[in-house]
């Protein structure tokens, strides 16, 4: 716009004034104000862009800073994540010993159960034989306490 008033200028100042017309002529005197207003607000477009740039600028250096920090964060977290996967891979091994050692002790406690089952119907069948051999023996025992019995009548009753 500042290039177009310039050159209407230079257009009109080569004429000479007495050749304007009255309006022309007026015109013609009010332009240097004009200009200078355009040339200020020009002056404040660009101040005020100038400013916006700089605010822009400043954003984006605090944008910048933001997403460094943000990169770093994020690589701790990364560097977090690969020791948690590492210790919860032990984890998993610990895991998965024990639960063999638990199926071990299972199966050990099975043999043993079974081992213990085994050793009781041994136990109860010793048992019911010995009832039976005390029961014997105690029949037996009764049979020889009652002969003895009868002997010691007959002999009572025989006066010896």
């Amino acid at each position: 716009m500042a290039a177009t008033t310039n050159s209407i200028l230079i257009r009109l100042f080569a004429l000479n004034p007495n050749e304007l017309s009255p309006r022309a002529q007026e015109f013609v005197r009010q332009l240097p104000a004009a200009a200078e207003a355009e040339r200020e607000q020009i002056g404040q477009q660009i101040q005020y862009t100038t400013t916006a740039l700089q605010n822009v600028q400043a954003h984006f250096d605090a944008s910048q800073d933001q997403v460094f920090q943000l990169s770093r964060e994020l690589e701790a977290s990364r560097r977090q994540v690969d020791v948690l996967e590492e210790a919860v891979a032990e984890q998993d091994e610990v895991v998965t010993a024990l639960e063999e050692a638990v199926d071990e002790v299972r199966a050990r406690l099975g043999e043993v159960v079974e081992e213990k089952e085994g050793l009781r119907w041994e136990a109860l069948g010793v048992l019911d034989r010995k009832e039976v051999e005390i029961r014997e023996l105690r029949e037996g025992l009764g049979a020889v306490g009652g002969g003895l019995e009868e002997r010691v009548g007959k002999v009572e009753g025989s006066g010896v």
